[in-house]
């Protein structure tokens, strides 16, 4: 004969009879007294007593042990995402359950802007250096961290952020009796007026725009019929275009890597760090139990986003 598993209305919640599935919350005074209420509560909302409710006090309670573990994520995550700006660097030790955190973000947002600073060259909290590298006729890749970071940066790990290898300014070619795009010397002497008189007597004033368009010819020049000055850059390992005809020096602009993400950043680039606050999990909260705001001892405190 089959046992009855109708439910018999709510009992009182015995922390030793092993009750829920995991006891998280066994112990908890304001646990042992709303138990029983939420079974009461959940069994009339599913008909009790009008109908039959095969359920067991245990089923709701491991329930109401899981309610309590998820809506305690619900609000950490909460709290935890508009306080981690002022909460980074803490200990991990404080327990910030129901405490007021003051402060604000304006420090972390700081100490990002600072390291976007140093790379866009708009600040930051390093020093560019400086450094060259000979170029030698025929060659095209030289590595730069073995011909200037290994050798005059003490072995130090180096980040090119700026390599000065360019073409000569149009606006610096813009007078060019050998080129087609620039001013030849007929037509330069014809716009100041000396092409028909001797001595000039008249001046022709170009507009602007004159100027910008033949800048722009000896650009379209440069980039169609000739090879262009430009660089590959990769893990360090320069390779320059066109192939160095004649021995010349190019320098470039870096960081050295320990500078690199200054502050609290060289604590996250290493690997997160178990006393103080770094990422969201490492934000201290507790669980909270049926009512808000309401502490648990040190021992009940579970991690963000544990699931029952």
């Amino acid at each position: 004969m089959s046992v009855s598993r109708v439910w018999q209305g709510p009992e009182v919640f015995n922390p030793s009879g092993s009750l829920t599935p995991f006891g998280i919350y066994d112990s908890d005074a304001r646990f042992i007294a709303d138990a029983p209420k939420v079974a009461s509560y959940c069994a009339t909302r599913l008909g009790y007593p009008i109908v039959d409710i095969e359920l067991l006090s245990e089923n709701f309670y491991a329930c109401f042990e899981e309610a309590i573990s998820e809506y305690s994520a619900q609000v950490n995550q909460f709290n935890i995402r508009n306080n981690l700006g002022s909460l980074t660097g803490n200990s991990t030790e404080i327990n910030h359950t129901g405490k007021v955190v003051h402060g604000n973000e304006l420090n972390n947002i700081f100490r990002v802007a600072d390291s976007y600073g140093t790379y866009a060259g708009v600040g930051g909290t390093a020093d560019n250096k400086r450094g060259y590298v000979e170029l030698e006729v025929g060659k095209q890749t030289y590595d730069l961290q073995a011909l200037w970071g290994n050798v005059s940066e003490s072995n130090q790990r180096i980040d090119i952020t700026k390599v000065y290898h360019e073409t000569t300014p149009a606006i610096s070619r813009f007078f060019d009796p050998y080129s087609t795009s620039g001013q030849g010397t007929m037509n330069l002497i014809d716009e100041f007026g000396f092409g028909s008189f001797s001595p000039a007597a008249q001046f022709i004033l170009m507009p602007m725009y004159e100027d910008m368009l033949r800048i722009q010819a000896i650009e379209f020049n440069d980039e169609i019929r000739k090879s262009a000055y430009t660089f590959e850059l990769i893990n360090n390992e320069l390779r320059v275009f066109p192939i160095p005809t004649a021995e010349a020096k190019i320098q470039f602009q870096f960081l050295q890597k320990k500078w690199k993400g200054s502050r609290y950043y060289i604590s996250a680039l290493q690997g997160y760090k178990d006393d103080i606050c770094d990422a969201i999990a490492a934000v201290s909260y507790e669980c909270l139990t049926s009512k808000i705001m309401q502490r648990l001892p040190g021992s009940r405190t579970i991690s963000l986003g544990r699931r029952i």
